[in-house]
């Protein structure tokens, strides 16, 4: 993880190592129509080596945040972080006059910490 913007950026704050692992619940052949429009969990968040995942469930940044990005968008949400994935080098427009480019297609952002790119460590999807 390398901070794009805000205090932590600003402050220097280095790359940390977070995991990002489906939830036990999240197959969505188990699921209904109704439970995957909630947000069930689906995912869960840890900073590696912390035992207590954050739950993560799904965010609509168009419905609600004005977050514009040309092209597919997909994010979850886990209380005062969440993520996005984009196609790489995709133009993301936060409506205020800020932009940015995400580099991998994996960004987000943290409750009064700031901005982030992730790059993914495991290859596999």
């Amino acid at each position: 993880m390398t901070w794009i913007g805000g205090p932590a950026a600003k402050a220097g704050v280095s790359g940390m190592e977070l995991i990002i692992a489906k939830a036990p619940d999240a197959d969505p052949a188990t699921l209904t129509e109704a439970e995957l429009e909630r947000g069930v969990a689906r995912w869960t968040l840890s900073l590696a080596g912390e035992q207590n995942p954050i739950t993560l469930k799904r965010f609509r940044p168009r419905d609600y945040s004005g977050i514009n990005v040309v092209g597919d968008i997909e994010c979850v949400e886990g209380g005062s972080v969440f993520f996005c994935h984009v196609a790489p080098s995709a133009m993301i427009d936060f409506g205020n006059d800020e932009k940015m480019v995400s580099r991998t297609g994996f960004w987000g952002s943290a409750l009064h910490q700031g901005g982030f790119e992730l790059t993914r460590l495991d290859p596999t999807p």
